[in-house]
């Protein structure tokens, strides 16, 4: 058990990045994003996640987007979002590792997604890699629907 929440943490840190690009609470949106939110739903391409997911918190500042998983922090990374467009954007920075045969490079690679914030739930689709030598996603959703490369997650704000 311990060993699969450890690996999905892992794996979550790989869904929302590492490192991050400009994220600013100057639309409502950003402002309505801050606070600690609980995980409700994971779905993708990947197995359903372990037991004990929801027990993971993302935490949302006007700049940072932080995971922390048992009281502590294993990810954090800003993050970018345009409510302006329909539906609204938000583009996360991952490290990708990228097989090319001989070495493996790390790069930080942008990926694109989608949100919805309703009152106190938030859902992000969000488009990944589907393997280490294909790690450039379709690009950004159009909408919240999963498929190979896309992720959706479902959180509750914290009160």
């Amino acid at each position: 058990m311990m060993l699969t929440r450890a690996l999905f943490i892992v794996v979550l840190s790989a869904i929302l990045g590492t490192t991050g690009t400009g994220g600013t609470a100057k639309t409502e949106d950003a402002k309505k994003l801050q606070g600690t939110w609980k995980f409700v739903s994971v779905e993708g391409a990947e197995k359903a996640p372990p037991d004990g997911f929801k027990n993971i918190r993302m935490k949302i500042s006007a700049d940072k987007l932080v995971v922390m998983a048992e009281g502590k922090e294993v990810n954090s990374q800003k993050y970018k979002i345009n409510d302006a467009k329909n539906p609204r954007e938000i583009d996360l920075v991952v490290k990708v590792l990228l097989d090319r045969g001989d070495v493996v490079v790390a790069s930080d690679e942008t990926r694109q997604g989608i949100y919805e914030l309703k009152d106190d739930r938030l859902k992000i689709c969000i488009a990944l890699a589907t393997n280490k030598k294909t790690p450039t996603p379709a690009g950004r959703p159009t909408e919240f629907k999963t498929r190979g490369d896309l992720t959706i997650m479902v959180l509750e704000r914290e009160k």
